[in-house]
């Protein structure tokens, strides 16, 4: 029993430090502050909290030398139960303003909501977007972003695959040479493509793109995943770049209104990034 409580408490010191590295670094960038000064105080309050734990710990090892087993066992798990329950809670009053990709789907699905959907029979489909839309900002996503035990993370419409390697982009998208090379000189620094037959979106990030950049190519490909996702496989999904765009500035625009930083992302892709090289002779 010893062994096995080793062994969860060092499964658990293992997340939490990685969970609480990702908040020091995020409270680092912040004004007034750096990562040494973060630490400082980490270290200090470690210090306090444990030492009353070992004084609270003694006092309560006293009061319960009398338990039954199965008292004791009652007690062992309705405190751990109290314990993730309150850990739970404290989480949701951490407020973070960078966009991960939980909170960009969150974000995404609700402003998708409030589109309404018009055929028409010469540009297809034409989206018009409500003049009002208030989406979430960082205190009540917090409360409302989905935590462990607390039901899954939103899923994006279909396969997608993000900051992938330029060979793996040409391979699942199947786009000739001269596509690419029509996408590539695209304004905007990442490559978005879609495979109708397979389902699946991917996109590639260049080298010089931002985290607003970053933010820009994945709601591209959530809404190009929407699309596929209700096309036939035969069916070829066309880029309207101009639409896009329009939707984007609209999206950037309710992003800021509701009070999120979009030049701090949390959204990472699978590591890889292409570089346009231009040889002069």
């Amino acid at each position: 029993m010893i062994s096995i409580g080793n062994m969860c408490k060092a499964i658990c010191g293992v997340a939490a430090g990685a969970t609480n590295g990702v908040f020091n670094l995020y409270w680092a960038k912040g004004e007034g502050s750096g990562i040494a000064d973060i630490q400082a105080k980490f270290g200090a309050q470690h210090t306090v909290t444990g030492a009353l734990g070992l004084i609270f710990a003694a006092l309560f090892a006293r009061s319960v030398a009398d338990f039954t087993g199965f008292r004791l066992w009652f007690l062992y798990f309705s405190l751990v139960a109290l314990h993730l329950y309150a850990n739970m809670q404290c989480m949701k009053l951490i407020v973070m303003k960078s966009i991960n990709k939980s909170r960009m789907k969150l974000l995404i699905r609700q402003f998708i909501r409030d589109w309404k959907h018009e055929e028409d029979t010469t540009t297809g489909n034409e989206f018009k977007i409500s003049p009002l839309i208030k989406l979430l900002d960082p205190v009540t996503m917090a409360r409302r972003e989905p935590l462990f035990f607390t039901g899954p993370s939103p899923r994006l419409p279909c396969r997608t695959l993000f900051g992938e390697s330029f060979d793996k982009h040409q391979c699942v998208s199947r786009l000739t040479q001269k596509e690419l090379k029509e996408a590539v000189s695209s304004q905007d620094p990442y490559v978005i493509s879609s495979n109708p037959q397979t389902k699946t979106v991917v996109v590639s990030l260049s080298d010089k793109a931002t985290n607003r950049d970053t933010l820009k190519a994945y709601f591209h490909a959530y809404l190009l995943g929407d699309f596929l996702k209700n096309a036939s496989k035969k069916e070829n999904v066309c880029h309207d770049g101009l639409a896009f765009n329009k939707h984007w500035l609209r999206f950037e625009e309710c992003l800021e209104t509701a009070g999120w930083d979009l030049d701090r992302s949390e959204i990472y892709g699978c590591g890889y990034e292409y570089s346009l090289v231009t040889h002069l002779k």
